[in-house]
């Protein structure tokens, strides 16, 4: 296990930086996120809704001394990826707190119903959470596979939420706040 250090978190932050622009996610709203570097927490990382926003990345995590138990590896990119998935939902919560993303995340995104894990419906584990934390695990994926849906994931229920994706790109690239 590597522990976070700040040189190599400024690295990822640039990369991830990089993806946010090119898809047009890196609004002046997220843009203003302050992105924090901290010794412990239990999670990955977490972002502070209805604060500042800002985004906590520990340097010690106890979810990344678990995974080598389990075999399992989470990338400072991919977990950046699925901060910034809240963050951007703290900046814009209109597309968050809305039919359309109801309809393609099967409830609200403040709801915390749980789902069975059913992979033809979330892309991990961990999306099953509730509808905010599929949103994050799917913003991730469509990130870390440039937006491209691999075809292990192609089945309707996650295409919907791609397209939900896509379409929110799309609507903060014309300077939307709202569908």
């Amino acid at each position: 296990m590597q522990n976070v250090t700040l040189p190599s978190l400024n690295r990822a932050l640039s990369l991830v930086q990089d993806e946010l622009i090119f898809w047009n996610f890196w609004t002046p709203k997220v843009s203003n996120i302050e992105v924090y570097l901290t010794t412990i927490g239990a999670a990955y990382g977490c972002q502070h809704y209805g604060g500042d926003g800002s985004i906590n990345i520990p340097a010690i995590s106890l979810c990344k001394l678990t995974e080598l138990f389990r075999g399992e590896y989470s990338s400072l990119r991919q977990i950046l990826f699925h901060e910034y998935g809240h963050a951007l939902s703290h900046c814009h919560p209109a597309f968050f707190h809305s039919k359309v993303f109801s309809k393609a995340f099967g409830s609200s995104f403040s709801s915390d119903q749980s789902f069975y894990f059913d992979p033809d419906i979330f892309v991990t584990e961990y999306a099953a959470k509730n509808a905010s934390e599929d949103f994050c695990e799917t913003f991730m994926l469509f990130l870390k596979h440039k937006g491209k849906l691999p075809t292990r994931l192609s089945s309707p229920a996650i295409k919907c939420k791609w397209q939900f994706i896509k379409k929110l790109s799309a609507a903060l690239k014309q300077g939307k706040s709202r569908w």
